[in-house]
């Protein structure tokens, strides 16, 4: 190049059609130009239909290649750099061009008609190789998605078969389960019935009791048959009217026995009357019981468990509290994560149903700084 043209810079640029511009591939020679330090250079093109129609090169900035502004702003970008003469010849691909070559000196009007049909030339014959290129880049990056797609195809296959397996597996051991829950409520109902007279009204009582965890625990069973509809977000919940209150006086009574196991204490602190509510009753009984449950396990010996309740037009606030070490703010960041446990402040949770059937859990801010918790 350098033995037919003045060239003190010559630079290789290919068009995108989608972003409407041409790209820096490739750059030599030449005083560092200001963009440089950018990485590729990219031109606006104000129509690509006229640039790919473009076959013959231009003297000075290519307007007809590019545009009047671009070309504009190429004039003034290279003279800032200091060169002052410019030629660029079109890469034909076939029936359209898809690229240019550019080469630039500082020597003021460096070039003439002999020098474009010279640089025009060798554009013609680097045009085929630099297609067959971008052609051979295109094949090896289809080939590495149509390999990757195999592969997450396989892994797709492999995962649906795991969990069919694990659907199986959970399908099998809930059925197992069952059995002898049924057989325990058969006998709960006829010692309940108490014929003989035999019983006292304490024994009844716990009888009751026994009922109705052995009903809690056939929800959670059924809950494992239903775990497919669960993963795909296809469960629905069952929208019902009941009594609030009513529902937190039977969940009490049935952690009496546990919380008493425990050498603990529980308090029941809820307003005289009803509140219904529209909710799935078995889903907000199962996430208070949970509730308790933990304030059981991890409260300590000698501690008092509260639950409490408090109502209003729109909102129906259950809180569990207890003396156990609570949560930090590291732990209520991670309250949700599976199997998570922490924390190191005084303990508080609270559940808070709206109108409808919306709820959410959270841990209550206090005056003593407890930390929210919103999900």
């Amino acid at each position: 190049m350098q033995t037919l043209i003045p060239v003190e810079r010559m630079v290789l640029s290919w068009g995108d059609e989608e972003e409407l511009c041409i790209v820096n591939r490739h750059t030599w020679g030449g005083l560092s130009a200001p963009w440089d330090s950018e990485g590729e250079y990219i031109v606006p093109i104000q129509s690509f239909t006229d640039f790919s129609d473009a076959e013959d090169g231009a003297i000075g900035w290519g307007a007809h290649l590019f545009g009047d502004l671009s070309a504009r702003e190429i004039e003034r970008r290279t003279i800032k750099a200091g060169y002052h003469s410019a030629m660029f010849a079109p890469l034909r691909a076939g029936d359209a061009t898809g690229g240019v070559i550019s080469v630039v000196t500082s020597e003021p009007d460096a070039y003439t008609k002999k020098h474009l049909r010279v640089l025009e030339t060798i554009a013609s014959q680097i045009s085929g190789a630099i297609h067959a290129s971008e052609l051979y880049d295109k094949a090896v990056l289809w080939t590495e998605e149509r390999e990757q797609r195999i592969v997450l195809e396989a892994q797709k296959q492999e995962l649906e078969r795991i969990s069919q397996i694990k659907s199986q597996i959970i399908t099998t051991v809930s059925h197992e389960l069952k059995t002898p829950l049924t057989s325990m409520a058969a006998f709960i109902d006829i010692l309940s019935r108490n014929r003989e007279g035999n019983l006292i009204q304490r024994q009844l009582d716990q009888l009751e009791v026994l009922r109705r965890n052995g009903s809690h625990l056939h929800l959670l069973i059924n809950d494992l048959l239903d775990h497919s509809k669960v993963e795909s977000g296809t469960y629905e919940l069952l929208e019902m009217n009941f009594d609030g209150y009513s529902m937190l006086r039977s969940l009490g009574e049935s952690f009496e026995p546990l919380v008493k196991q425990a050498n603990q204490f529980i308090e029941v602190d809820l307003p005289d009357g009803e509140v219904t509510i529209t909710a799935d009753q078995s889903r907000i009984s199962q996430t208070i019981s949970n509730m308790l449950s933990n304030a059981t396990k991890y409260a300590g010996e000698g501690a008092t468990i509260r639950l409490e309740s408090h109502a209003s037009d729109s909102m129906f606030s259950v809180t569990v509290s207890d003396d156990g070490i609570g949560m930090d703010s590291e732990a209520v960041e991670n309250a949700f994560d599976l199997y998570f446990r922490g924390g190191k402040s005084n303990n508080s949770s609270c559940i808070r149903l709206g109108t409808g059937t919306q709820y959410r859990q959270n841990h209550h801010q206090h005056a003593s700084g407890r930390d929210l918790l919103e999900q």
